[in-house]
Formats: structure tokens, C-alpha cells, sequence
């Protein structure tokens, strides 16, 4: 059988995508494979007049967040071993 050589990770940066992060982190190590983070986003649809407009001022579209949560993330992997 082949072996793994990268393993994507997909993450919100929620914390219930904790336990796949470790998880993933635990395979990868086992197998000796690359792992590669992902970052996505759950589309969001409005129900009520105004809802988006409202999603829209409360959302994190800043970069220096995202940057921040790969670098907790990347710490994180490091942290276990990988």
C-alpha cells in the first residue's frame, strides 16, 4: 500500500476542530507525511431583512486574526511533535 506523504487539514478554528487537529497531527507524525492547514469559512445565509448587513459588521475579516490562528495553530502542531 502507498504511503501518505501530505495530509490537508481544513479548519474553521473552532474549538471543536481541536480533536481533528490533533487527530491529524497524530496521523501525520505516524506516517511521516506532510501536513498542510486550510482555512475555511461557513457560508452564511440570511433569513431575516438586515441579518447580513448585521453578520457583515460582526465578522473577523481582519488578516491580522487569521494570521494569528495559524500561528496558535502552527504552535499547537509543533507543540505535539510535528
Amino acid at each position: 500500500m502507498a504511503r501518505m506523504q501530505r495530509i490537508l487539514f481544513a479548519s474553521d478554528f473552532s474549538k471543536a476542530s481541536a480533536k481533528a487537529f490533533a487527530t491529524t497531527v497524530t496521523l501525520a507524525k505516524a506516517t511521516h507525511a506532510e501536513m498542510m492547514i486550510l482555512h475555511v469559512l461557513v457560508p452564511f445565509t440570511p433569513l431575516v431583512p438586515g441579518q447580513l448587513e448585521a453578520y457583515a459588521a460582526g465578522t473577523s475579516t481582519d488578516l491580522g486574526w487569521l494570521r494569528e490562528q495559524m500561528v496558535l495553530t502552527r504552535e499547537r502542531g509543533y507543540a505535539m511533535g510535528h
